[in-house]
């Protein structure tokens, strides 16, 4: 028998000051609300 290894990946949607949304993914989980600062082609909770 083969072992699977799974993976969990969390989807984040960040609402941005202008009131669009951009989508990242994330190994960890964030907290619903939680403020962060958008860098490149991710973020950092503040």
């Amino acid at each position: 028998e083969q072992r699977t290894r799974t993976q969990t990946v969390y989807e984040v949607r960040v609402r941005m000051d202008d009131g669009s949304v951009r989508r990242f993914t994330r190994s960890q989980p964030v907290p619903e609300g939680a403020p962060v600062r958008v860098q490149g082609q991710g973020f950092q909770l503040v």
